[in-house]
């Protein structure tokens, strides 16, 4: 019976990953990194499983792309779950009725997998956090998910992404996805990709391990001027989580008064 339990919750983590027990994985670090969310802030992609944060510190308004109703019928697998309503119903990378500069910290955990354009959501999220801010960036590891037989994203497909807001690989997405996640072939995949087009259902567009991340946080510093420090970064495989995912915590400069403690380059 718990082999079948087990399987279960694979499959239905082809889409959000169903919630954790808090005492395995890297909820324990979660906790640990509530010391750098203070202020006010915003969850994008909550669902679920939204960031603990200390109530008497920090205050959270939460983002969604569809309200609650929206969310079930999206994701029927979350049946059982208690969802979070969002304060603000908008893109990810599109939050214009945030000012520049207006967030303390911006909270992304398991969501920048899910976007076409991971260059525009990193632009937005760093516009909208003043200086000093912080960006709370959990990812799952591909090696380690559903996600395992797929190829790496590489930097090169994320900046031809962003020329057009992925628009030439979305269907290619779709079917990567099926053909490699649900082992789908022939007559089997074109129904299956047409589906989840036309559902508009929410994959994982790319995945990496903790290395793309690095390489990406490199190249949107160097090229693209969005100077991101590493505050932390916990990694999967190498800390032994005994967790899917790997976190990095970022932080926005504030030349006025220089950058948190302890803090280094990517």
């Amino acid at each position: 019976m718990q082999q079948i339990l087990d399987r279960l919750r694979q499959l239905l983590g082809a889409s959000r990953h169903a919630e954790r027990p808090a005492s395995v994985g890297l909820k324990p670090y979660r906790q640990r990194f509530q010391r750098y969310l203070q202020g006010s802030g915003i969850e994008i992609g909550a669902l679920h499983n939204p960031m603990p944060v200390d109530a008497a510190r920090a205050k959270v308004r939460y983002v969604d792309r569809v309200p609650v109703d929206g969310q079930r019928e999206h994701y029927p697998e979350l049946a059982n779950y208690t969802l979070i309503e969002p304060d603000i119903v908008a893109d990810a990378d599109k939050l214009p009725m945030l000012a520049d500069g207006s967030e303390d910290f911006v909270i992304a955990n398991h969501l920048m997998e899910h976007l076409p354009d991971p260059i525009a959501a990193m632009k937005e999220w760093y516009r909208v956090l003043r200086p000093g801010g912080i960006l709370f960036l959990g990812l799952p590891d591909k090696r380690l998910i559903f996600d395992k037989d797929r190829p790496r994203t590489t930097l090169a497909h994320l900046i031809a992404d962003h020329r057009d807001g992925g628009q030439a690989t979305h269907h290619g997405h779709y079917e990567e996805y099926s053909r490699l996640v649900h082992k789908k072939t022939d007559e089997d995949l074109r129904r299956d990709v047409a589906d989840l087009l036309a559902r508009s259902y929410s994959i994982h567009f790319h995945v990496w391990i903790p290395e793309d991340i690095k390489e990406f946080l490199a190249y949107l510093r160097d090229d693209v001027g969005l100077q991101w420090k590493i505050l932390e970064h916990v990694d999967s495989t190498i800390d032994n989580t005994g967790s899917d995912e790997f976190i990095f915590v970022l932080q926005k400069p504030d030349e006025r008064r220089g950058i948190l403690r302890g803090s280094r380059f990517c």
